[in-house]
This record gives structure tokens, C-alpha cells and sequence, in this order.
């Protein structure tokens, strides 16, 4: 039987009958054809929301949200579907909280994610301190799909090219606890501005809510050491703390 009656728009523009043996026909948006992909622009030309409703239903991996982004990328724009967001990402330990970033060890979580060893996003001045990502170190993963959905645990952060860096070693202890300490910068910040020079490892820990400095791991209580070595080495620059845990010399937070 036909899906769609005579008169619909998706009729009047493919004015052939589409079958409801043809639901999910089509794997992912990358496997979209080109005879289809015609129909489908001319479809969202007129309609975003009926050029959604009819790769929905062609498409089998496919939710609301890809649906529209492939509407809008594709369909009214100029990318191809066989590239459509087959990207890089990063690969890091997921959620970011006190547990993940302070009470376990951040390095133990990455060797369990797959992927190129090791990465880091870049840090910049333009970053926004409250952006945990800044300074973050994962493993890369190449070519991810729109679709794959990443480990429980783990999270995929898409980031261009231009802001990663590779880590020119094989231990990546020092770049980790930097994050980490630019990480407590932004969990302590009231407590950092409140002190200045002043900083001390046990209070900075204290002041951050739910932390518990007895459950910390020593990559946290390192960095927080080198945060404290930072607020007196650079405090009154710019640069701290926007910057901060990215500033010190490498033998604060290596081994």
C-alpha cells in the first residue's frame, strides 16, 4: 500500500507511490541515494518538516534531531551525504564530575576508551573558564558516525582539528593533572579570589561543595599543590586564572 495520500505535498513532488515495504530502506543519511536525495531537496524546499517526516521514514538510524541537522547540512546546504558528520572526536571519560575528574583515577579511566594515545584540546585564552573541556585529555577516535552512540562512561566531544593537539610523550600524567588543576580553578574560584597569594591544598579542597579530601586521588592532591604554586607565581597577570594549571613549569605536575 502507499504511505502518503494523493494531494500530499510528498506526493505531489515524487508523483510516484511509496510503499510501505520502503520504511527503513535506507541504513544512515551516508547511504542516501541519489535519485532520493533529488526528491528529498525539492521536498525540504518547500517543508522542512515534511522533508524530516520523509527521511524518517526511509532512514533507518535516524532521530528528530539528525533528521533536521540533515535537512538543513544536506538537503538546503551544501554538504554530501556519504561525508555527513563523519567526524573526529575525542574520547573522554563521561560525566565530569567530582568522582570522574578528583575521586578516581582519570588516567585508568582512559585506558579503558579505544582510540589514538594521546590528545588533549587545546587551551586558550578565549575559552570560557566554566568549559571543562578546556585543557581535557582523551584519545582520539577517527571517522565516528552520527550514529554510533559512545560507551557508557565515556563521551564523544566533537572538536575541530584546529583546537586538538597531540601529547609528544607516552605518560600523560603531567598534561592530566594540569587539566585537573584548571578544573579545580573553576570549582574553587570563589575560594581562589578570596585568598589570592594565600592558597593552601586542604582549604582549596574544602571549598569545593561535596568534595571530600580524604577520597581524592594524588593526581588531584598534585594538582591542587601546583594550582596553589601557580596562584603565587602569576597572581595579578591576565592570564590566571583564565589560565590556570596551564601556567606552571612542567615539573610542578610531572613526575
Amino acid at each position: 500500500m502507499t504511505l502518503w495520500a494523493k494531494g500530499a505535498l510528498i506526493s505531489q513532488i515524487v508523483q510516484r507511490d511509496i510503499l510501505t515495504s520502503e520504511r527503513n530502506s535506507i541504513a544512515t543519511f551516508n547511504d542516501f541515494p541519489e535519485p532520493l536525495l533529488a526528491e528529498a531537496r525539492a521536498i525540504a524546499r518547500e517543508s522542512r518538516a515534511v522533508a524530516v517526516r520523509y527521511l524518517q521514514f526511509y532512514v533507518e538510524k535516524q532521530d528528530n534531531s539528525s533528521s533536521a541537522d540533515f535537512v538543513e547540512e544536506v538537503l538546503l546546504g551544501d554538504r554530501t551525504p556519504g561525508l555527513w558528520r563523519i567526524r573526529d572526536c575525542l574520547a573522554c571519560p563521561h560525566p565530569l564530575t567530582l568522582a570522574t575528574v578528583l575521586e578516581r583515577s582519570y588516567l585508568d579511566c582512559l585506558l579503558e576508551i579505544q582510540g589514538e594515545r594521546w590528545f588533549r584540546v587545546r587551551p586558550s585564552p578565549e575559552d570560557d573558564r566554566s568549559d571543562l573541556t578546556s585543557g581535557i585529555v582523551g584519545v582520539l577516535r577517527r571517522n565516528s558516525r552520527y550514529w554510533e552512540v559512545a560507551p557508557e562512561g565515556t563521551g564523544h566531544y566533537f572538536i575541530g582539528a584546529a583546537h586538538l593537539e597531540g601529547l609528544d610523550t607516552d605518560k600523560p600524567e603531567g598534561s592530566i593533572r594540569r587539566w585537573i588543576a584548571h578544573v579545580l580553578a573553576w570549582w574553587a574560584r570563589d575560594y581562589l579570589a578570596d585568598v589570592g597569594a594565600s592558597v593552601h591544598e586542604a582549604e582549596l579542597l574544602a571549598s569545593i561543595s561535596g568534595c571530600d579530601a580524604s577520597t581524592v586521588t594524588s593526581d588531584t592532591r598534585r594538582a591542587a599543590a601546583a594550582l596553589g604554586r601557580e596562584a603565587k607565581a602569576y597572581l595579578g597577570s591576565p592570564q590566571f586564572p583564565q589560565l590556570a594549571g596551564f601556567l606552571g613549569p612542567e615539573e610542578w605536575y610531572a613526575d
